[in-house]
C-alpha cells in the first residue's frame, strides 16, 4: 500500500499522516511503524541504499524519486523496454533540492551550440545537467552522455572514444564528426576539465560541422572556444549569520542538510529553534556546497550536531569521508 501511493505521486510529497492513513486506515499508530515499513520498503526496492527510490522529505515526509512507466498493453511495455535499453544516461535517484527554478529556466533557454555548466567541485554541475538532459530529450532522436572523468569506462561510441583515446588522430576526430550527420542529437560532456584542451578541440569540431547539435558540457571552467554559453552554478541559499529560519525550506542548503540527516539518522531529526541554528551554522561552514553538506549529515550520527558544527572548524578532517557509490573524483 505504501508502495502504490507513493509511486501514483511520483516527484511529490506525501506526509505521514497521509501515508499512515493508507497503510493503516482503521488502525491507529504511532510514527515509528511508519519509519520501520518505509526502511523495509526500502531495503525491497534497492538494499536499502538511503540515497534511493523512497527519499524523507525533513519535516513533510517522503517521496519516490525514480519516473514511473504507466503500462496499458503489451505494445506498452515493448515499448517501455526499449526505451529502458536504449536510455543513456545515468540514474539519478536523489532529489534535486533549491534547483527546481534554475533548471527550468536553463532547459527553457538551450539552444544549439555549446553550453557549458560552470562551479567549483562538488557544487552539482552532474546533477543538473542530468536532470535538464532528462527534460530535453524527447525532443532530440538522441542522448549521449560522456563521463570525460571515468578513465575506466571502454568507449562505446566514437564521440567517447575520441575524447579518451591516447592519441586524437585526424581520421578518428573526422569519424566523430561525420557520425552526428542526420541526426538531431543532444550531446552531454561530464567533468571537462579532467581533459579540457582535447574536450574542447573535439566540441569545436563538432560544433562548426553540425550548427543544429546541441552540446551541454560541465566543468570546473569554461572551455573557452568561441560560441560558448557558459552558465555558472551557484551554491544553495544559505542564510546570513544570526538570521532568523522560521520553516527548513526557506534556505535550500537547510533543506538539503535537514533532508539528508534524517535520511541517515532519523534519530537526530532537524526540528526546534537550536537544530535548525545549528543546521544554519553547519550549511554556512560549508558554503552552501551540496556535497559538503551531504558529506557533514553523513557525519552527524558519529558525532552529533553539536560536535559536527565544531568539528567543521577543520573540515578536511571531518568530511573526508564520502559515499561509497559516488563517483571516484567525489569519494
Amino acid at each position: 500500500d505504501l508502495l502504490a501511493a507513493l509511486a501514483s505521486r511520483q516527484g511529490e510529497i506525501l506526509s505521514k499522516a497521509e501515508l499512515m492513513e493508507v497503510a493503516w486506515p482503521e488502525t491507529h499508530v504511532e510514527e515509528s511503524s511508519l519509519r520501520v515499513n518505509i526502511v523495509s520498503l526500502r531495503k525491497a526496492l534497492d538494499g536499502g541504499n538511503p540515497y534511493s527510490m523512497v527519499e524523507n522529505v525533513a519535516g513533510r515526509g517522503y517521496t519516490f524519486t525514480v519516473p514511473v512507466t504507466r503500462l496499458s498493453d503489451h505494445r506498452a511495455v515493448g515499448s517501455a523496454l526499449r526505451a529502458s535499453r536504449t536510455e543513456s544516461l545515468p540514474n539519478s535517484c536523489a532529489r534535486l533540492v533549491g534547483r527546481e527554478k534554475l533548471i527550468a529556466k536553463w532547459a527553457d533557454e538551450i539552444g544549439a551550440g555549446i553550453t557549458t555548466i560552470v562551479g567549483q567541485g562538488g557544487i552539482g554541475k552532474t546533477a543538473v545537467a542530468l536532470r535538464m538532459a532528462r527534460l530535453l530529450q524527447a525532443a532530440y532522436d538522441s542522448v549521449l552522455f560522456v563521463d570525460i572523468a571515468d578513465q575506466a569506462a571502454r568507449p562505446c561510441t566514437p564521440i567517447a572514444e575520441a575524447l579518451m583515446a591516447g592519441n586524437l588522430t585526424s581520421d578518428l576526430l573526422r569519424q566523430v564528426v561525420e557520425g552526428f550527420g542526420g541526426k538531431t542529437v543532444l550531446l552531454v560532456l561530464d567533468g571537462c576539465d579532467w581533459s579540457i584542451d582535447r574536450v574542447a578541440l573535439v566540441a569545436e569540431s563538432v560544433a562548426d560541422r553540425h550548427p543544429d547539435l546541441t552540446i551541454l558540457a560541465t566543468s570546473r571552467e569554461p572551455l573557452g572556444i568561441i560560441g560558448e554559453n557558459v552558465l555558472h552554478l551557484p551554491g544553495l541559499a544559505v542564510p546570513e549569520a544570526r538570521q532568523r529560519i522560521d520553516d527548513l525550506a526557506t534556505f535550500s542548503a537547510v533543506e538539503l542538510f535537514a533532508e539528508r540527516v534524517s535520511m541517515v539518522a532519523e534519530e537526530y531529526a532537524i526540528d526546534g529553534p537550536r537544530g535548525i541554528e545549528l543546521a544554519a551554522e553547519v550549511v554556512r561552514k560549508t558554503d552552501g556546497n551540496p556535497l559538503a553538506i551531504e558529506l557533514a549529515a553523513s557525519r552527524v550520527a558519529d558525532l552529533g550536531l553539536e560536535n559536527l558544527v565544531i568539528s567543521l572548524d577543520r573540515p578536511l578532517r571531518t568530511l573526508r569521508r564520502g559515499n561509497r557509490t559516488s563517483h571516484p573524483r567525489q569519494q
